[in-house]
This record gives structure tokens, C-alpha cells and sequence, in this order.
């Protein structure tokens, strides 16, 4: 009797340690379709951005407005003088554009404190321009800002900064466009590149002591200037995906612009002697 109580005990033993496997697996798989469920109505409701189909957003995610516009700037100018409000949302990217000048005096001036950069801003440009005064918010702005008022203030500095910007004047862009105006010249200038290297001079003379010589009269291509605008273009890159995680796994996987490319481009322009 003894001898059959035993069998029976470990025959029910095997046969619950031979359905543990399949009860466990089909409890995985329930909770596993509910968690889906639960992901796909959260989705739903909340509507994610990338699924908007208003017109502004869908000639964004089309790339529709390239058509007609040169560039992404020049399509958001058009978008900001149709509107009445001289306001547009572009939900695909979570940003609110603006020309109001009562909106923007409200936020530059008036309630500056209350619309910081934010995290994914910061996140954008970390890699080009760090933790510094262009990229933070709160106290490390204001921090740095004070830092920069005190400097920018001394005597020494303004008069150092007035010498520079006169003798890039005297010496570079008033013969630079003497040159051009002469009637045998056949010379023919872009004047937004001229002074955009004018301002490029200046600003490295007086921040890095250095001189890339960007407004000679050959025009030269700086290898300095050619980084700062590769690491600015890929970063203005990150900043029009729909999704950060694009432009997150491209930078871990190292492919693509936003790979390894923004991280050279600023360490070439945060070594300028080079």
C-alpha cells in the first residue's frame, strides 16, 4: 500500500514538472500580448507627433516644400508671414515658430527665465558646443553670462576688439572691395560671404587670438571655417529629425552624419592653433 502511495505521489510529481514549462510560457505570452496592448492604446491616445497630417507637418515629413523654397529658413519665413497670428506649430518636431513681436518680447524679455533650451536641445548640440553659455540653462547660464558681462565690459577688452575691427577694415575688406569695383576687374562678389568672413576674422582675432586670413583677397577656404560649418550643418541636421532616436542610434552605431562626424568637426574647432 505504502509502495503505491509513493508511485502515485511521484507520477503527479512528473506530471506537474512536465506542465510547469507550458503553464509558464503561456502566462509569459499573456502578459506579454497585454503589455503590446496596453503600448498600442497608450500610442493611440496619445497620438504620437510623427503622425500628424496637418499640411504644415506634411509637407515637412515630404519634403513637399523643397519645391519651392532653397532652404528649410526660407519655407518657415513664408509659413510665419501667411499666418494671421504670425505663429505656426510644426507638431513632427514639437517646436513652435513665432514672429510676434509682443510673443517674442514675452519670451526674450519679460518671462526669459520660463522658456529655457531644454534637455533635447542641449542634447542636439552637446557634442558641438559643450556645456557652454550658447547650451545651458539656469544657473549655469546665468553663471557664465555674468562671467561674460564682467569680461566684455573691460576698457581693455573694447578697445582691443575696436583695433581689431579696424585694422580688418583697413587692411582687408576696404581693399577687398576696391579690388572689386574696379571697372577692369570683371569681379564679382558675394557680399553675404564677404562679411560673414569679415565677422568670422574678427570673432577669432578677438576670442582665440587667431587669424584665419578668411577675407584675403584670394578668398581662401579656412580648414577651420570648413569644420565650424560641417559641425553646425550636421547639428541643424539633428535638429530636424522627427524622432531623437534616429540621429541617437546613428551617433552609437557611428554611421551616417550624426555618427562620429559632429564629435571631429568640434574638436577641430575647439583647437583653432591647428
Amino acid at each position: 500500500m505504502y509502495v503505491e502511495l509513493v508511485m502515485e505521489a511521484a507520477a503527479e510529481a512528473l506530471a506537474s514538472s512536465q506542465l510547469q514549462p507550458h503553464v509558464a510560457g503561456a502566462f509569459f505570452a499573456l502578459a506579454a500580448c497585454t503589455v503590446a496592448l496596453a503600448a498600442l492604446l497608450a500610442v493611440a491616445r496619445t497620438r504620437p507627433p510623427w503622425w500628424c497630417d496637418c499640411a504644415v507637418c506634411e509637407a515637412y515629413l515630404t519634403a513637399s516644400w523643397a519645391g519651392e523654397f532653397d532652404n528649410l529658413c526660407d519655407w518657415y519665413a513664408h509659413l510665419l508671414r501667411a499666418s494671421p497670428s504670425r505663429t505656426v506649430h510644426v507638431h513632427v518636431l514639437r517646436n513652435v515658430l513665432t514672429a510676434d513681436p509682443v510673443t517674442v518680447d514675452h519670451m526674450l524679455r519679460a518671462r526669459f527665465d520660463n522658456y529655457p533650451k531644454g534637455a533635447p536641445f542641449s542634447a542636439i548640440l552637446a557634442d558641438f558646443l559643450g556645456r557652454g553659455i550658447f547650451n545651458v540653462d539656469g544657473e549655469a547660464w546665468l553663471f557664465q553670462r555674468k562671467l561674460a558681462a564682467a569680461e566684455l565690459a573691460s576698457p581693455a577688452i573694447r578697445a582691443y576688439a575696436a583695433t581689431v575691427v579696424a585694422s580688418e577694415l583697413r587692411s582687408r575688406l576696404v581693399p577687398l572691395l576696391h579690388s572689386a569695383s574696379d571697372d577692369h576687374a570683371n569681379k564679382v562678389l558675394d557680399l553675404q560671404d564677404v562679411f560673414r568672413r569679415f565677422a568670422f576674422d574678427c570673432i577669432c582675432k578677438i576670442s582665440f587670438g587667431l587669424d584665419p586670413g578668411c577675407l584675403e583677397l584670394s578668398m581662401p577656404v579656412s580648414a577651420f571655417v570648413d569644420a565650424f560649418d560641417a559641425a553646425s550643418m550636421l547639428s541643424a541636421r539633428r535638429a530636424i529629425a522627427p524622432m531623437q532616436i534616429v540621429w541617437r542610434l546613428k551617433r552609437l552605431l557611428n554611421v551616417g552624419t550624426s555618427g562620429s562626424s559632429v564629435t571631429r568637426c568640434a574638436s577641430w574647432t575647439r583647437s583653432p592653433r591647428r
